[in-house]
Parts: C-alpha cells; structure tokens; sequence
C-alpha cells in the first residue's frame, strides 16, 4: 500500500475538508456529546443511578470523541480511533480504582451510535 492509498483510506477528500456546512454539524454533534456526557454525570449523581453517571456518560464521550475525529478523518477511521482511544485508556486503568470493564461496552455503544448518526446526517442524495 502506498502513501496515497493509506491516506485515502484514513483521511478526508479535499472536497469534503472544504465542506463547511459538514465541518460545522461535526462540530455542533461534538459540542453536544458534551454537554450530554456532563448532564448524564450529573443527573446520574443526584439520582444516585450509577449506570446513568457512569456508562452513559462513557456511551456519549465515546461519540464526542468519533465526531471529533470526524473533522479530519473519514467516517471507519474515526469510529475505529474513538474506540479504540477510549479503550486504550480503559486498558491502562486495569488494576486500579476506576478500570470498569463495562465501558468497553459502553464505547462501543457510543462509538457505533455516533457513526449510525453521521451516516444518516450525511446521506448522499
């Protein structure tokens, strides 16, 4: 594989990069994972629900970082390195205080969710 056909498979086209109606949803979809990645850390403290605190809010960090990616790479890679980042960190916890092998779970959520979502924001006509 050479260099043009690995940044084909990981990166934007020009055409794409250039689309600043698409580089403003990615970032208003980012900006919004956020805020519902706080909300979800909050509403699951004062409801002492640690499902919501804790693997919600790991589901929509996950899709906050996918959509993040997505400004610079295509749509697999950023699903792959939203993932693959978060469970890297995760990995690195492991026998410490806050490993919890549910987030793993709970990336993959918010990973597959933030890419089902960019398709359908996205479609082509």
């Amino acid at each position: 594989m050479n260099k043009q056909q690995l940044e084909d498979l990981l990166f934007l086209s020009q055409e794409e990069y250039n689309d600043d109606k698409k580089v403003r949803k990615k970032a208003i979809l980012a900006t919004t994972n956020a805020f519902l990645y706080v909300g979800s850390h909050i509403l699951g403290k004062n409801l002492q629900n640690q499902i919501i605190e804790n693997n919600t809010g790991d589901a929509f960090l996950c899709g906050g970082w996918y959509f993040i990616m997505r400004m610079c790479f295509n749509k697999k890679a950023s699903a792959i390195g939203a993932f693959g980042g978060a469970s890297f960190a995760e990995f690195l916890q492991w026998g410490f205080k806050g490993y919890d092998p549910k987030d793993f779970a709970a990336y993959a959520i918010g990973a597959g969710l933030a890419y089902t979502l960019d398709n359908l924001l996205t479609k082509q006509k």
